[in-house]
């Protein structure tokens, strides 16, 4: 009796461990749950303020030894208003939470904005900074490495501006009848389009060239967050109030660099004239020195016949898009 106990015993221990094997088919993780924190320039900054969102949300891959897969693109979000400040992130989905299983160090790379799905590569993003009337559109691509072991598996992603930045600061004199105008600036000619990679924060310059609308006022400063690149024959154009300024300067931009110009607009002469003193590299935030261009006013003092469109880089119209009615 005693031997025919034991047998059931053994049985039942037997089809316990074949339902457990039938009911688990997870992966086995191991390690510690990594904690992600992420700034920009030292600062909790993106394109559309000085502090992350709720809503930001970036993209995280293990480098190296990934080759199951589960490491790749997991999404990680701001949590609350609390994590906006902190830029404590937090994974979207708790199943793919992300771990470090070595005392090695490993390396994360993080893109921002996140694209895809999780356990999926990335694919390239095709931007524009430019809308169908021509009106500025804001894109900015941020990319940053850390590493954590097992002991230490927290990571601070010091993002990086992919992109360039170009920074228009209007200044006055103590003699200029415009003080405080609205400003209504083009730029003329520049390339619009490109790629970013979010596998490896590059981006890469189209070859579209087309303008980019947007406003500001007199003793303000605005800026253009746009793809690296070399154009000659930029056009600045203004408008203040009734009257209209223009000029022409080449643009050559790097990526994770502003260029900051000067623009002072002096109306003290029967022809007001336009000075910009520019251009200085700089960190994303940084100030310099700058060198002068001396354009002068539209002598028309009207808004100049611009046909719709956008141009490849020999010049020739490509694309109609319809004049805007405001």
């Amino acid at each position: 009796m005693r031997n025919i106990h034991l047998l059931t015993g053994v049985i039942a221990l037997v089809l316990l461990s074949g339902c457990n094997n039938d009911e688990y088919e997870g992966r086995d993780i191991t390690g510690a749950k990594l904690a992600v924190y992420g700034t920009v320039e030292n600062t909790h900054t993106r394109v559309s303020g000085d502090n992350w969102e709720t809503t930001d949300a970036i993209g995280i891959t293990l480098t190296g030894d990934n080759s199951d897969g589960y490491n790749t693109n997991i999404k990680y979000i701001l949590a609350d208003e609390n994590a906006t400040s902190s830029g404590a992130f937090t994974v979207s989905d708790a199943a793919h939470a992300l771990y470090v299983k070595s005392s090695n160090a490993q390396t994360f790379q993080a893109y921002y904005p996140y694209t895809g799905e999780d356990l999926a590569a990335p694919e390239e993003v095709s931007f524009s900074i430019a809308d169908g009337d021509g009106k500025y559109t804001k894109h900015d691509f941020l990319y940053a490495t850390a590493a954590a072991t097992l002991e230490k598996p927290e990571v601070t992603f010091g993002f990086d501006h992919m992109m360039s930045k170009v920074t228009l600061t209007f200044n006055t004199t103590a003699v200029t009848k415009a003080t405080d105008a609205e400003i209504e600036y083009t730029l003329n000619n520049i390339i619009v389009n490109g790629t970013f990679s979010p596998q490896d924060g590059t981006v890469t310059c189209g070859s579209t060239l087309g303008s980019v609308t947007t406003v500001s006022a007199m003793g303000g400063t605005s800026s253009v967050i746009l793809p690296p690149q070399a154009t000659t024959g930029v056009e600045l154009f203004i408008k203040v109030n009734d009257k209209y300024y223009v000029t022409n300067f080449d643009l050559s931009t790097e990526s994770k660099t502003e260029y900051k110009y000067d623009v002072s607009i002096d109306e003290t002469e029967e022809a007001p004239t336009l000075t910009i003193t520019g251009t200085s590299i700089n960190p994303w935030t940084s100030a310099g020195d700058a060198k002068p261009l001396n354009p002068t006013e539209d002598p028309a003092e009207t808004l100049p016949e611009i046909t719709g469109g956008q141009w490849e880089s020999s010049g020739n119209t490509v694309t109609d898009i319809p004049e805007s009615d405001n």
